[in-house]
């Protein structure tokens, strides 16, 4: 990516694949290295943002099976409140990310935003400003 400065801004947020999702908030807690054990998709017992993303459709390339995993995992069939829960995580990260990106911004012009990590899929495919 070509930029017009040396240095790009840089503004890392706390918000990753394995970031543990709560009815009331998201980490600041992560379950990190630990998520092929650990998270809902891979037959875990904690809930993440990458369950969380996986449940809104936000499915990495080459992981298409990460659905149906989530539904048929250790918690057997996804519970409503469940299915409630990571849907509101995903609100959340996306206004996490929405608000990172407008404190980023020089102005009202379209830019790419870059996301790296796992839980690039987390981020929101168009985000306003």
């Amino acid at each position: 990516m070509l930029t017009n400065f040396r240095m790009p801004d840089i503004l890392a947020i706390a918000l990753g694949g394995g970031t543990v999702v709560r009815p009331h908030g998201l980490g600041p807690d992560s379950v990190g290295y630990r998520i092929v054990r650990e998270a809902l998709v891979f037959g875990g017992a904690t809930a993440t943002m990458t369950d969380a993303a996986v449940a809104a459709g936000r499915i990495p390339p080459g992981a298409e099976d990460w659905r149906d995993r989530l539904q048929g995992g250790r918690q057997g069939d996804m519970s409503e409140e469940n299915a409630d829960i990571l849907e509101s995580a995903v609100t959340r990260a996306d206004r996490m990310v929405i608000d990172a990106v407008d404190r980023m911004t020089l102005g009202r012009t379209d830019r790419p935003l870059v996301a790296v990590g796992a839980g690039r899929s987390c981020c929101p495919i168009t985000s306003p400003g």
